[in-house]
């Protein structure tokens, strides 16, 4: 036998004669602690096959020496438990920390991750996480025109999607924004509303863990930019026209209070409907919008001038509803049509609010009395007018 030494590392050589020849093996371990031999057919090289070995294995004990040794047995000891080689279990955790880049521990990943692959979610479809969302918005005292409108914005989405909840992504979401904005035709302002509404819906669906705690998806679906539009307003005429159809054909006398209160206080009509008799105070030309009458307005004192309560004396009484048309949106279209007036949405609520604003030359005011603050007043409801036409606005009056 044979020996090459580097340092403080020996490589044997021994003899191994073959039936078809001489033959010398070197035997050695790799510091994983894996045995090796390679057979050469010469003793000549097998030595210089010794001599690479211990220059290799010599520069790794130079390294690893006293603790660092020790430590580096440990190491491969646990690897091997593992069921992976000391290099592997390197490599994998060096991999995690680039990839966590700062951002936490490979522990703290690990336990995200097993948070979530643990969680049980209900097999439950959107279109059924949808229906018990708008029950419980009706519960909360949501306005049935407002539950339609959501509903109207939620079906489509539920419909085309009928993957698990917990599948849908920022990229997916977004796409079914965009292709439904380019197929309808919708402003960015409608698809921004539908965006919230499927937002809401998620947000409930998490809330009742139909969704992972940690699912935030919504915050990375972008939101559409809102052109300027052009503000529509009715002229004083145009009003007159609209007032005696709603008062002269008993078919619409329903509509009666969403023109006078649209018309001469700006209420939205989701407001109105809720209204009670009891929140008009005639004695000091005052009505009082409450808490729970408005999504988002909160409660307020609204004027009764002169034009709304001549008209009001129409149609009050001492108490209950003032408004019980439920759905009042398409009825109230085809009125304005029927007086030969075209349609523009949210049209009284627009024109109170420039007509207001051009008598009262107070911005801020008008702000208070509509529940809408100053900036969207300027870019989406109030159009300059001039201080004739909102005077004879303000001065209709029954004949």
């Amino acid at each position: 036998m044979k020996y090459v030494k580097r340092g403080s590392v020996t490589i044997p050589v021994y003899h191994t004669p073959r039936s078809n020849g001489e033959g010398w093996t070197v035997a050695y371990r790799e510091p994983s602690g894996q045995r090796r031999r390679i057979f050469r057919s010469s003793l000549a090289a097998a030595k210089l096959e010794a001599e690479a070995v211990a220059t290799r294995l010599a520069n790794v004990q130079d390294v690893l020496v006293g603790p660092e040794a020790q430590e580096a047995s440990q190491a491969r000891q646990l690897a091997q438990a593992a069921g992976c080689t000391l290099l592997g279990a390197v490599q994998g955790f060096c991999s995690i920390k680039a990839r966590l880049n700062g951002k936490g521990s490979p522990d703290a990943a690990v336990d995200y991750f097993l948070s979530r692959a643990t969680e049980v979610l209900p097999d439950v479809s959107i279109s059924q996480i949808r229906d018990e969302f708008l029950i419980q918005q009706k519960q909360d005292g949501i306005s049935q025109p407002y539950l339609d409108e959501l509903e109207g914005r939620l079906k489509p989405f539920c419909e085309s999607l009928s993957c698990p909840p917990a599948l849908l992504t920022a990229k997916v979401i977004e796409e079914w924004l965009r292709a439904q904005q380019k197929a309808r035709g919708w402003s960015g302002r409608t698809r921004n509303h539908c965006r919230a509404a499927i937002s809401n819906l998620l947000n409930f669906a998490r809330r009742k863990g139909y969704l992972p705690r940690t699912w935030a998806e919504m915050g990375f679906v972008s939101k559409a930019t809102e052109e300027d539009e052009e503000i529509g307003i009715y002229t004083p005429a145009e009003l007159l026209r609209i007032l005696e159809r709603v008062f002269n054909t008993d078919p619409n006398k329903d509509l009666q209070p969403f023109v006078v209160l649209g018309a001469f206080t700006g209420a939205r009509p989701s407001e109105i409907l809720r209204l009670r008799w009891e929140d008009f105070h005639w004695e000091s030309s005052e009505l009082f919008i409450g808490i729970g009458k408005v999504r988002k307005a909160g409660h307020r004192i609204v004027p009764l001038l002169p034009a709304c309560v001549a008209w009001l004396n129409k149609l009050r009484k001492t108490s209950g509803r003032v408004a019980t048309l439920e759905f009042f949106s398409s009825p109230l279209v085809g009125l304005v049509r029927s007086a030969g007036v075209k349609g523009i949405r949210d049209g009284l609520r627009h024109s109170f609010i420039s007509y207001r604003r051009a008598v009262t030359k107070d911005l801020a005011l008008v702000s208070g009395e509509v529940g809408t603050d100053t900036a969207t007043l300027t870019r989406r409801y109030c159009r300059p007018v001039k201080l004739a036409e909102a005077e004879a606005w303000f001065a209709a009056r029954p004949g």
